[in-house]
């Protein structure tokens, strides 16, 4: 599951933020701890203008990714007692 948020997360940041290799690299290293700041960065500006941001689709690819975290998170959760 923590491997379908970044690549969510990497998809989006490459598409909507231009981030090259380098940047990219850095960003993955984030989402493995759970930095998810650029995307949130991006989701707040998206929800200023949301008809626009749901038609062009942005909106909902960050709403996927808030989803997906929220399942990873839960998933942390689930085990960490089981360890």
């Amino acid at each position: 599951m923590h491997q379908s948020l970044e690549r969510m997360v990497l998809s989006l940041a490459q598409d909507e933020l231009r981030y090259g290799p380098d940047q990219l690299q850095e960003l993955s290293q984030k989402i493995r701890i759970g930095d998810l700041t650029p995307i949130m960065e991006l989701y707040e500006e998206e929800i200023k203008h949301p008809v626009k941001s749901a038609l062009l689709g942005r909106l909902l690819r960050s709403i996927f990714i808030q989803v997906q975290k929220a399942k990873v998170v839960i998933k942390a959760i689930w085990i960490m007692p089981l360890c």
